[in-house]
């Protein structure tokens, strides 16, 4: 079930990342809801983060995902989640990972809240 979460995400993220230059408003709250996926999952099913973890290469994808998200978008919010992110992932810090990856979700939906009906 844990790879199927992070799947979900990098999928999404990677694929609208690819997609246009800019997001469109499905894409925002796919990616949103597919980070929070793997948030939750992170916390329900007992995922680490770091080197040498199961899901080591996955998480490592998903924030190069938001990254360039981050850039396509030119949304500094975005890319400082991403570095936090990584920066979490290469001290294994579970806890900043995931208070990183709540900063991305937050700003995606700021971005849905104000750019969306």
């Amino acid at each position: 079930m844990k790879r199927l979460w992070l799947a979900a995400a990098l999928c999404v993220a990677c694929g609208a990342a690819g997609a246009a230059p800019v997001l469109s408003c499905e894409e925002v709250d796919e990616v949103g809801e597919a980070l929070t996926a793997l948030g939750i999952a992170l916390e329900d099913e007992g995922l680490e983060v770091g080197v040498g973890s199961d899901v080591e290469g996955d998480l490592a994808d998903i924030t190069l995902g938001l990254a360039q998200i981050a850039e396509a978008e030119g949304d500094p919010d975005l890319a400082r989640a991403s570095i936090g992110m990584a920066e979490a992932w290469d001290d294994m810090d579970q806890a900043a990972f995931t208070d990183a990856l709540a900063d991305a979700v937050a700003k995606l939906a700021v971005i849905s809240a104000s750019e969306c009906e």
